[in-house]
């Protein structure tokens, strides 16, 4: 057997075990090597040391502590003789084989115990991916970090998505159990997520947009072989919503277009129009006009002046030329940079800004029917709850005083009753200045093109940044009295023609 021994001045407590290597033939001498073996520093004295073969025997029987470094030293014997057999160890020099063999040797079982955790931990993993939530909550994690990226484009997942995932997160997490498979997934069940999101106040496109999302985490996870349930793969179908189950989309004419542009602002009124007009000039979304710097603004080469940029939303570069003049007025106003202003601050004063516009422009006084958000249907609950605490003269907290004031002097001014004005069906009634918002720019920009009937329907994609025209003519917004006109129109001027040319004749 090697020769082991211990290096340590302490008469207690643990210490590691070295051994002795001497081959005169190969002209080895290692007079210490590590061996990895733990001992009991006061046995091991006062067996190995003492040469007292009596208390060896009794220190290394069976069932003993010292059993299992008699087991480990035999392995070390063992080791060394084979290497030195198999000729893996020649000369001095080959003393990192016999430390590295050692090592191995005394880390086998914590090596085995780490790789059997590992092991583990990687199949609890693969299960747990198995569920909905945490499934979801890695593919989030993936958009989020960019190391899942968009399968079409190859791009990375943009903000607004990210937090479209969320919030379905959110949703999933409130309606379903831990622990759900993949596999429990059923046309009941997502019937019943439906029904869930429903009475959560979502609107109809809104719980489509939810479906879509589950859609897509039943195929990501079936890529991934996580998902191996062929039944959810095809049972979540979008639900056809009617126009009155939608907000009513509106566009600004241009002739509205024009009272606006001239109205007399100051301040930060001033500013938000300004930078609706970006929105109209550019046929942007707001992410995108709201971002402008010098940087977007180019000519071509025949001297086309145009603002160039690549969508944030969707990642499609898009030169859009520059059709009217009046918006370099606004660009040299800021030196071609877009104003900066919170985007619910810009909603609030375009809607207090169209309020006293129509004061002036009838038209924007129309009345249209549309559906009611979450956040309407929400905030008339609370105005009917606090108006029956009003009626039976229960305390109200301090915020509830001021919801109120609030509420109940928006009544006052709408007609309402108790908040929103219906028609005989119980439908939503609003002036068009209230349906004003932000994206109502780049609406009224592409129906105006489109109502112009100078671009084609490709020409007008070009500057929207649109991939499809069924997308596309979801934007404009030309009513059904506009088409009748346009379309008799179009009939009285080709009849005027054929007159024309037989009288000519």
């Amino acid at each position: 057997m090697a020769n082991f021994f211990i290096r340590t001045t302490k008469k207690t407590g643990r210490t590691t075990l070295y051994v002795r290597v001497h081959r005169q033939k190969q002209g080895i001498n290692w007079t210490s090597v590590n061996t990895g073996i733990e001992v009991d520093v006061r046995q091991w004295r006062e067996s190995y040391e003492a040469g007292d073969a009596r208390k060896w025997d009794a220190y290394t029987r069976e069932g003993s502590a010292g059993a299992e470094v008699k087991k480990k030293m035999d392995k070390v014997d063992e080791t060394i003789n084979l290497l030195f057999a198999d000729k893996r160890i020649r000369t001095a020099a080959d003393k990192q084989v016999l430390t590295d063999a050692l090592f191995e040797l005394a880390n086998h079982d914590a090596i085995q115990v780490r790789q059997e955790i590992r092991q583990r931990k990687k199949e609890e993993e693969q299960k747990k991916l198995g569920e909905i939530i945490p499934c979801c909550e890695r593919f989030i994690e993936g958009i989020t970090d960019g190391s899942i990226k968009d399968t079409r484009t190859a791009r990375r997942y943009t903000h607004g998505t990210i937090l479209n995932w969320r919030h379905f997160l959110n949703y999933l997490r409130e309606y379903t159990k831990d622990g759900m498979n993949f596999d429990d997934i059923t046309p009941d069940w997502i019937t019943g997520f439906r029904l869930f999101l429903e009475r959560k106040g979502l609107m109809p496109t809104t719980i489509n947009k939810h479906i879509g999302t589950g859609q897509k985490l039943c195929n990501y996870a079936a890529m991934k072989g996580w998902n191996r349930n062929a039944v959810s793969l095809r049972a979540w179908q979008a639900q056809t919503v009617k126009k009155s189950e939608k907000q009513t989309e509106i566009y600004l004419t241009e002739e509205e277009l024009d009272a606006l542009y001239n109205m007399q602002l100051e301040g930060q009124r001033e500013t938000v129009r300004d930078l609706f007009f970006l929105g109209v000039f550019s046929g942007q979304r707001v992410s995108d006009f709201s971002q402008f710097s010098k940087y977007n603004f180019s000519t071509t080469e025949r001297g086309t002046r145009i603002i160039r940029l690549t969508q944030k939303k969707t990642g499609n570069y898009v030169e859009c030329p520059i059709l009217d003049s009046r918006c370099y007025e606004i660009l040299e106003k800021y030196n071609y940079v877009s104003p900066k202003l919170p985007l619910q601050r810009v909603n609030l004063l375009l809607k207090e800004i169209f309020k006293q516009l129509s004061e002036t422009t009838p038209s924007l006084k129309a009345e249209y029917t549309t559906a009611m958000t979450r956040r309407e249907k929400n905030a008339e609950a609370t105005y009917l709850r606090l108006c029956a605490k009003a009626m039976k003269g229960e305390p109200m907290t301090n915020n509830e005083r001021a919801d109120y004031r609030r509420m109940k002097q928006y009544a006052k001014e709408h007609d309402g009753d108790p908040v929103y004005r219906r028609d005989g069906r119980g439908n939503i009634i609003k002036y068009k200045y209230e349906l004003v918002t932000s994206h109502t720019a780049r609406r009224s920009a592409i129906t105006n093109l489109s109502n112009s009937g100078i671009l084609s329907e490709r020409e007008i994609m070009a500057i929207s940044g649109h991939s499809s025209v069924t997308n596309l003519e979801k934007y404009i917004k030309t009513g059904v009295s506009e088409r009748a006109d346009q379309i008799f129109e179009k009939v009285r001027a080709k009849k005027a023609k054929e007159v024309k040319m037989r009288k000519e004749a």
